[in-house]
């Protein structure tokens, strides 16, 4: 018996619906509703679930249970929770602010050279590594190397409030990845659980970099290793307990040297995770050499992908005559845009990105320096060609548009696009990892229909905004 059967039941005899009367009202079989809340058959569809629920006068929060188990009964707990995750990832994304000050810290442990110290608990512990961080700073060349899972939370901590200092840093992190597909801790996705934990740092005043390895990452892998987790500096060695509430502080240089030996050795063993590209060339030259495939992809964000659907005369007509060497520029943006428009690739925008480019121009794909906002009635060409194309617009932003994030993602390829707000850049982030490429892949070939306007509704508001604008 499935648990859609068992919460329909529920819900059947706590009303003490009667069956006759609620498969009248649904318009379906007495029998078969008498077989869908016996486990012996599903619904058919969702139009079922919403009338049954309807008729049951159930609370919203109550249809909403009924709808999930629903959803669940039809596509598996794995399947149903990885689309779950995705589309919250891409939905609620956002770079998390500094919430703690080194006002906030007691730093009670003396650190001498040459002394080696254990670390009795987690307040310890996050001292002692500020201290390394907030010395390793001061380096002319500093450098942090971290084997550590990123979902614990007093690293989580110290990244962040040594995060918006001066310098440079560079972090080079290696991180044990899931070897189970769907691998999940309390219904979440672990794989892109770590991706999240990780985005925030490459927001930070670090040069962070990240190798990621499979394992398995259970909680009992851990059991009988003392000291799972290992970060250097120039100075000092940290090794850790996996809750992070015990540690062995080391200072004396041989066994530092055998510590990064040991990290360099698992480093050429993993592979890179996310790859940054912060010029334009680059990321030119970035997605040029990814949709140049053979598979039929998507586009997925709020604000229209422009460059996409741009002419070659659009494109000499609004690239920023202040340009240095600006007919360069010119011709690399419409190789680029060329490339974009012929590849097979189904685009999904909001209606409210397509609106808010009608009335502003602004292409968040690209720096506000390299162009000039296009003419009303360019920005008007510009939304029709788009929806020539078959272009599928949602009903709802996927996100508060704060984080400007975008997805291309064929069956082969993946590249996740996020916008840096306080290095004023573009992060691009090739979906290396398999299981998160299938991941995002079939979130965007499973999103449901009732998410998207129908074409003729789309251009009806199109129109109408046009209009509008044109009256002011």
């Amino acid at each position: 018996m499935s648990e859609f059967s068992q919460m329909l039941s529920k819900f059947i005899k706590e009303r003490d619906t009667n069956i006759y009367m609620l498969a009248k009202y649904c318009n379906y079989d007495r029998a078969n509703m008498y077989k869908l809340t016996s486990g012996k058959r599903n619904a058919p569809d969702l139009p079922l679930v919403k009338k049954l629920a309807e008729y049951m006068h159930l609370s919203p929060d109550e249809e909403k249970q009924l709808i999930e188990k629903y959803k669940i009964s039809v596509v598996g707990y794995e399947t149903y929770y990885r689309r779950k995750n995705i589309e919250e990832f891409l939905s609620e994304f956002a770079f998390a602010e500094t919430t703690l000050s080194m006002a906030q810290i007691d730093f009670r442990i003396d650190m001498e050279s040459g002394k080696n110290i254990i670390l009795k608990n987690s307040h310890d512990i996050e001292s002692i590594l500020i201290h390394m961080f907030t010395a390793e700073m001061k380096c002319e060349h500093g450098k942090i190397q971290m084997l550590v899972q990123p979902e614990i939370e007093g690293l989580s901590n110290v990244l962040n409030l040594c995060g918006h200092g001066e310098g440079n840093l560079r972090i080079d992190h290696i991180v044990r990845l899931s070897n189970k597909p769907d691998y999940m801790e309390g219904e979440k996705l672990y794989n892109l659980e770590c991706l999240k934990k990780i985005l925030p740092y490459y927001n930070y005043n670090y040069d962070y970099n990240t190798w990621y390895y499979y394992g398995d990452i259970s909680a009992n892998s851990y059991e009988f290793t003392m000291f799972p987790y290992m970060i250097l500096t120039s100075e000092f060695g940290c090794l850790l307990t996996a809750d992070m509430k015990n540690g062995y502080l080391i200072s004396e240089p041989e066994m530092l040297e055998q510590m990064r030996n040991n990290f360099c050795r698992q480093q050429k063993q993993s592979r890179k995770l996310i790859n940054c590209v912060e010029n334009i060339a680059e990321q030119f030259e970035t997605v040029g050499n990814m949709v140049v495939t053979k598979y039929s992809g998507y586009g997925l964000q709020d604000d229209p992908c422009v460059m996409a659907f741009l002419e070659d005369e659009l494109i000499q007509k609004y690239v920023a005559p202040q340009m240095e060497h600006r007919e360069i520029l010119v011709q690399m943006t419409t190789e680029y845009c060329r490339c974009l428009a012929n590849q097979d690739v189904t685009y999904i925008f909001s209606m409210e990105g397509i609106l808010n480019f009608l009335e502003t121009g602004i292409i968040t794909e690209l720096d506000p320096a390299l162009y000039t906002p296009p003419t009303l009635e360019d920005r008007i060409r510009i939304v029709e060609k788009i929806l020539e194309k078959g272009t599928r617009l949602l009903k709802s932003p996927m996100s508060d548009r704060k984080t400007n994030m975008n997805l291309y993602v064929t069956s082969e390829h993946g590249l996740l696009r996020i916008a840096l707000p306080e290095k004023k850049v573009f992060l691009d982030i090739i979906l290396e990892e398999s299981e998160l490429l299938h991941s995002f892949y079939d979130y965007c070939e499973s999103m449901e229909e009732e998410l998207f306007y129908e074409k003729d509704e789309a251009e009806k508001i199109v129109r109408g905004e046009v209009e509008k604008i044109r009256e002011q």
